[in-house]
């Protein structure tokens, strides 16, 4: 090997042929008694690299050596730092996508990134972080935008302007009743994907003005019936609460296969009329502890 010194290469971007064509002449080079750092140099990596090829040639034999370890993380890291392995990252996400947790009380509830975070503290065996929870949800592009935003932005300019104020009005008049308040829509940016099932899915989702999310995910198209144990759910995660539930329900048409209509009205298994006053007449079973109030009729 002629010791000529050669620009420093990043060995992360060559292709796994050309690292392992590397490693061979780092070996032929050090069996005929040149220094690791001449055969860094001639090579163009560092010296840390041509030690680690020798060491796992003494330790492994040359053919470890020359075909290279696994990137990323080590089982055993992988642990310590509670991440999950691609099986058990796949089993979650299509937990997350075929049921629904269950509430202290055994009845079904709503997905939240708490009762993800349980999932993947429970397969890890480990105190994973909160944030953990939040990156598998990013991962698996299930955290569409805020509905607020995604509902105010959707809407003409004209119609949002005018929506403003009575937007406003909702939120004084809850704030003074200590009411909570919740916007529900289904996000058209959701990763509904579900490779275990034969129809796909959409994400119900609602969302507080301080960001905390409840979703689940139902087979497409939405159902009236589907709004409702939605509905259902939410109100029994926030017992003795007054709840301003401001709903999207163009969102909610859109994924029902509504074309052109305002409200619902694509709802499977109903007309729209009918799937409309479905939800309402739920609601208003419950008023005043919940007043369920569709944006469409705010924008007008």
């Amino acid at each position: 090997m002629t010791d000529t010194a050669q620009p420093r290469t990043d060995g992360r971007r060559l292709s796994e042929s050309e690292q392992r064509a590397l490693r061979v002449r780092a070996l032929a080079a050090h069996a005929e008694g040149v220094k690791p750092g001449a055969i860094a140099r001639t090579l163009g990596m560092s010296r840390q690299w041509v030690w680690k090829v020798l060491r796992a040639a003494q330790a492994e034999g040359e053919a470890a050596a020359v075909a290279g370890g696994r990137r990323g993380p080590k089982a055993e890291t992988v642990r310590k730092m509670h991440l999950l392995t691609p099986d058990e990252e796949q089993r979650i996400r299509g937990t997350v996508m075929r049921s629904a947790p269950r509430s202290p009380d055994g009845s079904p509830s709503l997905w939240t990134r708490e009762a993800v975070l349980r999932l993947i503290r429970s397969a890890t065996g480990g105190d994973a972080a909160v944030r953990t929870a939040g990156g598998y949800l990013k991962r698996w592009r299930m955290t569409p935008p805020h509905p607020k935003v995604a509902a105010l932005e959707s809407a003409p300019e004209r119609s949002a302007a005018g929506a403003g104020e009575a937007l406003q009005d909702l939120q004084n008049r809850a704030k003074s009743e200590r009411g909570l308040i919740l916007w529900l829509n289904v996000p058209e940016d959701a990763d509904v994907a579900d490779e275990a099932s034969p129809r796909p899915s959409v994400m119900l989702q609602a969302a507080d003005n301080q960001g905390k999310r409840f979703f689940l995910f139902r087979e497409a198209p939405l159902t009236a019936r589907s709004v409702i144990v939605f509905l259902h759910r939410l109100a029994a995660l926030h017992p003795g609460r007054r709840l301003v539930i401001l709903c999207d329900d163009a969102s909610i048409g859109r994924a029902s296969g509504m074309s052109g209509v305002s409200g619902m009205s694509g709802m499977s298994g109903m007309n729209g009329t009918t799937a409309l006053n479905a939800v309402k007449t739920w609601a208003a079973r419950r008023a005043p502890t919940l007043d369920l109030v569709f944006l469409s009729e705010l924008q007008h």
